[in-house]
């Protein structure tokens, strides 16, 4: 768990028969919540997310999974529900970063926008605690779109150094617009020297020059 605190991350054991929920927090002033959901009842990992509306135009990140060495295992329990199967693309040590965006959303805008690019990067730059890396990672296959009703499930592959036992990484993304915005970045001008923006003035740059 990233919660952009000093004492990141928390780690908390998953054991089997749990599941994950996603509490979207409409009603009143409640915010949107993950949940692990077992016999035992709730547990909230995420107390204030990022709402997730079906009409969202942009893939807001959901979580990243690393298979470590479970992706070396013979498949023993295959799915047998109505559901979309994701391979891994490689037999080593596989990241998925999953996220969600709407099922209607206009695609070829999307990638003409400057969010497209942020599908390139590992979620990472979400925690303040790892410094905000840009970490692009080895992607090992098509990052892919899945339509779920009036969602999509967008998951990108990539090779990862993590080769232990598989772990899922939530991230305190409430905030996700305003780090992917004014994330700091340089790129290097016609006279050789280093430019510092953002997104969010490139944006407004480009809008005033249209």
């Amino acid at each position: 768990m990233w919660q952009d605190i000093p004492s990141d991350p928390k780690l908390v054991t998953l054991h089997d028969g749990v599941d994950l929920t996603y509490y979207g927090g409409q009603k009143g002033d409640q915010t949107p919540k993950v949940h692990i959901k077992a016999i035992s009842g709730y547990s909230t990992l995420i107390d204030d997310s990022l709402s997730l509306p079906i009409d969202v135009d942009v893939p807001i990140p959901l979580f990243s999974l690393d298979a470590g060495y479970a992706n070396q295992r013979m498949l023993r329990n295959p799915v047998t529900k109505s559901s979309h199967v994701v391979f891994a693309g490689s037999a080593q040590a596989v990241r998925f970063d999953m996220c969600l965006a709407s099922a209607s959303k206009d695609m070829s805008a999307f990638i003409n926008s400057m969010y497209f690019f942020n599908l390139f990067w590992t979620q990472d730059y979400l925690a303040t605690a790892k410094n905000l890396p840009l970490t692009g990672g080895l992607i090992i296959a098509p990052i892919t779109f899945y339509r779920m009703g009036q969602c999509q499930i967008v998951v990108r592959r990539s090779l990862s150094n993590h080769h232990g036992r598989p772990r899922l990484q939530f991230y305190n993304n409430k905030n996700y617009y305003d780090k992917l915005m004014n994330r700091r970045t340089a790129w290097l001008n016609s006279q050789g020297s280093l430019t510092w923006s953002t997104m969010a003035q490139d944006g407004v740059r480009l809008r005033a020059e249209q």
